[in-house]
């Protein structure tokens, strides 16, 4: 005989799965196919565009969601979301009213609940290094952001791992590859020579809890 005990609830580990990026050097929109690979994750896109935000953003002909969307001056840099996105290959596109430079990263993540962000900020300095920190409130958050420079493509400072670049000219996606914790958490990135560097993060937190319960098996009983 078998009788069910305690049930423990444990958050699900946040991860980041794959990613891909795409360039337009004059256009008004910009589109990548990608297939998230699995059902269940999260896409967090990462976006450049020219004189002001996105217009619209989609995933396979659905709007995203906008996090952040800032416009440093005649560049913009915006974070938005699409929860559950197809497993298989489908366009996400980018659209902006200017011809000009527009930039799309897709990162795709599994772990993180549905929904919008739990918190968010931007930067820009003239400088080497620019951090950018933001204030998040729940416990099991990831950073997620971009950085875009007038200088070198972007490189990782503390606490930043970045996930996309290879195609890119100005613009990375990045995240703290970690769980943080609440409070003033941050992002870091540099570049050379020194000169306008600028930053757009948010903080994802951990998706649905998983049950798991004890069991006690009691030898004898009810034999």
């Amino acid at each position: 005989m078998t009788i069910r005990g305690s049930t423990r609830k444990n958050n699900m580990a946040i991860a980041f799965e794959n990613t891909v990026s795409a360039y337009t050097g004059s256009g008004t929109s910009v589109t990548v196919a990608h297939a998230a690979g699995a059902s269940g994750r999260k896409a967090i896109l990462v976006i450049l565009s020219t004189l002001a935000t996105p217009t619209a953003v989609t995933v396979d002909g659905v709007a995203a969601t906008a996090v952040r969307a800032t416009l440093f001056t005649v560049i913009a840099g915006s974070i938005y979301y699409f929860d559950s996105p197809p497993s298989g290959s489908v366009n996400y596109v980018a659209t902006q009213a200017a011809t000009d430079e527009i930039e799309i990263g897709v990162l795709i993540y599994s772990g993180m609940a549905t929904g919008g962000a739990d918190s968010s900020a931007d930067n820009i300095v003239v400088d080497t290094t620019l951090t950018v920190t933001t204030t998040v409130v729940a416990s099991g958050c990831w950073l997620t952001g971009l950085s875009i420079s007038s200088g070198s493509l972007p490189a990782a400072g503390t606490g930043t791992t970045v996930r996309t670049g290879a195609t890119d000219t100005r613009i990375v996606g990045a995240d703290s590859n970690a769980t943080v914790g609440t409070g003033s958490q941050s992002l870091q990135f540099t570049t050379t020579p020194a000169s306008a560097i600028r930053g757009v993060i948010a903080s994802f937190t951990t998706g649905a809890t998983v049950d798991t319960a004890k069991n006690l098996s009691l030898l004898g009983v009810g034999t």
